[in-house]
């Protein structure tokens, strides 16, 4: 599951308020309508959930900034996480990130099509996707693509990779967290130059 508790944690030790919403499993009427009138819905839903945690007094809510809202999640749409991340905040979140990528989606464990593969917009229901407000205008974009493991000579099958899949979430949503939200320098220049070559046993890593 993308969405562990280890990377709840980790996320949470880097100094981010996690706010968990999800749908309910059940039926719902939610659920018969169509995509666009359930997207509606539920970001009217996520800003009601923030509004009422900014009125909260005391801790720990005194200590959480909500002026920069990020959307994570899975089985969601590019266009989605951006929408929902741009209607979440309640200032003008593209000064903030102007001339930034926007947009981080890691692809699944099971994922195996190539970027060219994948319309615009969409996103197969185990990749990972963030998204902060703003951005730099063109919809920029750090998406992590997976290596195809080789099989092994001996029949035995594939390998275990060199980096873990929970590994790669961690180590980028933190970083793209903290050159996004923090700005960063540190993770900036991590994300320019090293994520890349870290990566390339597994994957690879391109801005779009």
């Amino acid at each position: 599951m993308i969405f562990s508790r280890e990377l709840h944690r980790a996320w949470v030790e880097a100094g981010y308020a996690l706010v968990a919403v999800s749908h309910d499993c059940g039926t719902s009427p939610l659920q018969e309508r169509r995509p666009e009138v359930v997207d509606s819905e539920y970001g009217r839903l996520i800003r009601s959930l923030l509004g009422h945690l900014r009125q909260r007094n005391g801790a720990p809510f005194d200590r959480i900034d909500f002026e920069t809202v990020v959307i994570a999640g899975a089985a969601i749409s590019t266009n989605a996480a951006r929408m929902l991340a741009d209607a979440c905040n309640s200032g003008d979140p593209s000064s903030s990130h102007a001339h930034f990528p926007d947009l981080l989606v890691i692809a699944g464990a099971d994922t195996r099509r190539l970027p060219t593969d994948i319309p615009a917009g969409a996103s197969p229901c185990h990749d990972l996707v963030i998204a902060v407000p703003g951005g730099d205008g063109d919809g920029g974009i750090v998406r992590h693509d997976r290596h195809p493991l080789p099989a092994q000579c001996d029949g035995t099958g594939a390998g275990a990779p060199p980096i873990s899949h929970q590994a790669v979430i961690r180590h980028l949503s933190l970083g793209f967290l903290d050159a996004t939200v923090k700005r960063d320098q540190t993770a900036i220049e991590w994300l320019a130059c090293d994520a890349g070559r870290w990566l390339e046993p597994v994957g690879d890593l391109y801005y779009g």
